[in-house]
């Protein structure tokens, strides 16, 4: 695990256990064309409950040279095989 990994998980789990966090209007854009009726606070709770698991990694911006960290919960990763319900992927869970 990269170092700055668990210090980065730790910091946005704290910024959105207190709700100190403000999503761009391109970020509302991609929340809500997630199409899994999510809002401003689904996504805080998903935050909050992040893990260095569900790194994917980071990428500098093309256009600050700022760090972007990529992250897929587990709760959320596409499954092409099932189907699942968004009430319980955020719970973690899957239908068949």
């Amino acid at each position: 695990m990269p170092q700055w990994l668990s210090r980065v998980v730790r910091r946005i789990r704290t910024l959105a256990s207190a709700r100190d966090v403000l999503f761009t209007l391109k970020a509302l854009r991609e929340l809500a064309g997630l199409e899994l009726g999510l809002d401003v606070e689904d996504a805080c709770d998903l935050l909050a409950k992040l893990t260095v698991e569900d790194s994917a990694g980071r990428v500098a911006s093309a256009a600050t040279g700022e760090w972007m960290y990529l992250f897929k919960p587990q709760g959320l990763r596409n499954d092409p095989l099932r189907k699942a319900d968004p009430e319980e992927q955020l719970r973690g869970g899957f239908l068949s």
